[in-house]
Formats: C-alpha cells, sequence, structure tokens
C-alpha cells in the first residue's frame, strides 16, 4: 500500500470508532501523541486507551481535510484541518476547529503512524487560514 491509502486507513479508523482498525494503523515501537492541551503521551498502549475512551462516545463527528502532505521514502507527513463537532450531555455543543499532524514510518509495504499532533484554532478563522495562510496573519 502506499502512503495515501494507508493514511486513509487511519482515518478511517477513527470516524469509524474501530479501535482494532486503529491499531494496525499503528507503528508497533514508538507512537507520540501530543494533544490540544499540549499534554504528551508515549506509547502505543496509551495511545490506544485515550482514543477507546474518546471512541466510547458516539455523540462526536470529525471532519478532516488536507492541507499538505510530504511523502519521503522511510517518512511522510500530513497536515489536516479539522472541525471537531460534539454534542456532550448537559453541555453546550462543541464546534472546534484545529490543525492535526501526522507522520508516518515506512515499515516494509505499510505506513504506520508515529506521531499525532492537534494543535487547536484559537481564532475566528478556518483552520485552513492558520494552516495555509500567511504565517504572520495566524497570530493576530
Amino acid at each position: 500500500m502506499g502512503f495515501a491509502e494507508d493514511l486513509d486507513r487511519h482515518l478511517a479508523a477513527i470516524r469509524r470508532r474501530d479501535l482494532d482498525a486503529l491499531e494496525a494503523t499503528l507503528d508497533p515501537d514508538d507512537v507520540v501523541l501530543v494533544a490540544a492541551d499540549g499534554e504528551v503521551a508515549t506509547g502505543r498502549d496509551e495511545f490506544l486507551r485515550r482514543h477507546a475512551a474518546w471512541f466510547a462516545s458516539d455523540g462526536w463527528s470529525l471532519d478532516a481535510r488536507p492541507v499538505h502532505r510530504f511523502e519521503g521514502s522511510d517518512l511522510a507527513v500530513c497536515v489536516l484541518a479539522l472541525r471537531y463537532r460534539d454534542r456532550p450531555a448537559g453541555a453546550p455543543p462543541i464546534d472546534e476547529p484545529s490543525v492535526l499532524t501526522l507522520v508516518f514510518r515506512r515499515r516494509g509495504d505499510r505506513w504506520l503512524m508515529v506521531h499525532d499532533q492537534n494543535t487547536p484554532v484559537r481564532r475566528a478563522a478556518e483552520p485552513s487560514d492558520a494552516a495555509g495562510g500567511d504565517p504572520g496573519q495566524a497570530r493576530r
């Protein structure tokens, strides 16, 4: 499989809330998660534990649009504009844009995720503006 197909498998597993399918897209030795609040979690088991808790909720949806891709011989990066929506019980609805950076390592004929970093967009613009627009403008 190529990088595009393995990236699609990873994102589809998240949209379907399929933990087993997600696990199959992760590097067996090295996974780092940088959450939107800046917390860093390491290890495949911790990544899966956090996603299992998230997947248990069925009120959320996640739209992802690729903004930039880089594919080298053994490392690939994809930056995505995300829109996360949720309707938690007893709380106001959530509609949050962010920028997600995923890094994959080639293992044989597969691309496996090693790094997931979610960066919230703290202004009223679309995530694509922060991810692909004027760098100075994103700080205003």
